[in-house]
């Protein structure tokens, strides 16, 4: 499976990076850097990192988007850390490529290029701003996976909003009115898949990948000691893209309240529409299948 990966790397989507390079089943075309977690140029240093950390240098990393449509982003440093990723690894001398996250996503996935899949793990203002530039990309894309947006849960931002959606809910709108399949994870199932202070999945492989997940999460729980439970929402979302089987969906037309008090509320109107919303899964075999993914 050929797919587009569009994240804000933080330190979750850093995890989902190492899962979706290390998957035998999913081929990384490219990795689009959006301003959310950390800004964009702090995305685009961790991304170089890891992908240098991991030997996976021949990925190319584009730089997106520092803004959302409207406004400006207001970054988790207090969540993700000051770098980032909670974590230390060496630092990239390689450049990010010259060409736009916009004209990448839109070479790699419009006609006659039907089989690339889009993994949004941040703000969804790369995806839209092509979309929006090119409405033949929606005749491209074979599907996207988005972490996004809390409908019959409390968000993880406000009581009605979650982090990437509130983030750009334009762009979001844009988005899942853009016709293009969609497979929506929203904190009604990434809430339910963690793991615990100092126990993660073990492995008799021990990858590279495996090493950086493990000094990431070891890096947050020191810097978060009130925590007990780190959430894997982006990682969920690229093992929903390698095996959708692992999820329970509805189908669903999306629609986001973009002002206002209830900025980013994600709101689904069932059994009709271009949205598979994820509603139910086994949290063990998912976090499972991430660990088998890093292996």
């Amino acid at each position: 499976m050929n797919v587009v990966i569009d994240a804000d790397p933080g330190t979750d989507d850093a995890i989902a990076l190492c899962a979706a390079v290390r998957s035998d089943s999913i081929n990384v075309l490219g990795i689009t850097i959006v301003g959310g977690n950390v800004h964009r140029s702090l995305g685009t240093s961790n991304a170089l990192a890891i992908l240098d950390f991991i030997e996976a240098t021949e990925i190319p990393i584009v730089q997106g988007a520092d803004r959302p449509l409207k406004g400006s982003f207001t970054y988790a440093y207090d969540y993700h850390g000051k770098d980032g990723l909670s974590t230390t690894i060496p630092q990239s001398t390689r450049p990010a490529s010259s060409i736009s996250a916009i004209d990448f996503i839109r070479a790699t996935c419009s006609p006659p290029n039907h089989e690339t899949t889009l993994i949004a793990l941040g703000p969804l203002t790369n995806i839209a701003e092509a979309i929006q530039m090119n409405q033949e990309l929606a005749n491209g894309v074979k599907r996207i996976f988005v972490m996004g947006g809390a409908l019959e849960v409390d968000g993880n931002v406000t009581p009605w909003a979650e982090f990437n959606i509130h983030q750009d809910p334009v762009a979001a709108n844009v988005v899942f009115s853009s016709g293009i399949p969609i497979t929506l994870l929203g904190l009604d199932v990434c809430n339910q898949i963690y793991v615990n202070r100092g126990n993660f999945p073990p492995s008799d492989n021990e990858t590279k990948e495996r090493f950086l997940t493990r000094s990431i999460l070891e890096g947050w729980f020191r810097f978060k000691p009130e925590m007990e439970r780190y959430t894997l929402c982006d990682p969920a979302a690229v093992a929903a893209a390698e095996n959708p089987d692992l999820f329970e969906y509805r189908q669903a037309s999306i629609k986001v309240v973009e002002t206002g008090k209830q900025k980013g509320r994600t709101m689904a109107k069932y059994e009709n529409g271009s949205v598979d919303v994820a509603i139910n899964c086994d949290p063990v075999e998912v976090l499972n299948h991430i660990s088998g993914m890093l292996s």
